[in-house]
Order: structure tokens, then sequence, then C-alpha cells
């Protein structure tokens, strides 16, 4: 089964941070093994949603987050595991206009 290095993209959520809520949004890479790309995607996406750091998200139903595959490429080998990254990069959505 091929390997899928899968960028993925949450936008428009709620958290708190340093004790203030605050909108962000984050990039975070995947590596998974998947059948096809949107396999691939899709797992990505389902594991994000289980990160601990989203665990206290604080929109409404009506201002729901999203995550989304931004980038899907099927890899010729498989990253060992001290070249994976898990960490979820934030960045603030409020100063966006």
């Amino acid at each position: 089964m091929p390997t899928y290095e899968v960028e993925v993209n949450g936008r428009n959520f709620l958290l708190e941070v340093d004790g203030v809520p605050a909108r962000v949004g984050f990039y975070v890479l995947r590596y998974v093994d998947a059948k096809s790309p949107q396999e691939a995607a899709q797992a990505a996406v389902q594991a994000i949603w289980k990160h601990e750091s989203l665990a206290n998200v604080l929109n409404d139903r009506s201002d729901r987050p999203t995550i989304y595959a931004e980038d899907i490429i099927e890899l010729s080998e498989v990253p060992q595991p001290d070249e994976v990254e898990l960490g979820l990069s934030f960045y603030s959505e409020d100063d966006e206009s």
C-alpha cells in the first residue's frame, strides 16, 4: 500500500490562546498508508479532528471550523519516525481581512 504525505489545513477554529478566545487556523503534515490519494486525505483529516490541541474548540454550531487536505503526494520512500513532525502549526485568522 502506498504512503502519502498529506498537507492538512484547518480554518476557523475558535480556541483559547493565552487565556483569550482567538480565531486560528493551522497547517500540519500527516503521513498515511492508503489505497488512493482520496483515502489518504480522508484518513489524515479524520486523524486531525482527534488531535489534543483541538479538544476545546469554542465555536458555535453555526460557525463550524473546517479541516481539509490541501496537498497530497505519493511518496517513493517512507519517512523515518525522526523525520515526522506531529505538531500543528497555528496562525491567527483574527488579523485576516
